[in-house]
């Protein structure tokens, strides 16, 4: 899966992933920004019993695969739950990180890995890999308007 960052894979494959030309069934798509955000879920369409997959773009590439769920698999020794100290043991010092607007919850990258991991309340909640080409990834800090 790392390769799909590093290589900039483009959208007409990662559509392909979606209709599930790899996994013999098509995947629902819970939530579209069409261009820069597709999400699907696997197994099931509960989210208690199912893994979810958002599949970020910029510029007609994949800029980042993020991951959760109870059917997504470590990455790189980390999964959900660990807490933030386990992941900077592992990978040390971030090389961004960025804050929700309403501060509850935090990205870390790690260029050097191409990693990088969601946490709220300490612990990973989303886990994946991105394409630092892009540059890291980043919470909008536009306030929403009601």
């Amino acid at each position: 899966m790392l390769q799909i960052a590093q290589c900039g894979l483009q959208a007409p494959v990662a559509q392909e992933l979606l209709d599930g030309r790899y996994w013999n069934t098509p995947s629902p798509v819970f939530a579209t920004n069409p261009g820069l955000e597709w999400g699907c879920r696997l197994g099931s369409t509960d989210p208690e019993t199912s893994e979810a997959y958002t599949i970020g773009f910029k510029n007609d590439r994949v800029q980042y695969v993020l991951g959760s769920g109870t059917g997504w698999e470590s990455l790189q020794g980390i999964s959900e739950g660990n807490p933030l100290g386990y992941v900077l043991g592992k990978f040390g010092d971030p090389s961004n990180i960025s804050q929700s607007l309403d501060r509850l919850r935090r990205i870390y990258c790690f260029e050097r890995y191409n990693l990088v991991f969601v946490f709220k309340a300490g612990v990973v909640i989303h886990l994946g890999i991105y394409n630092p080409n892009f540059g890291p990834l980043e919470y909008k800090q536009t306030p929403i308007s009601h």
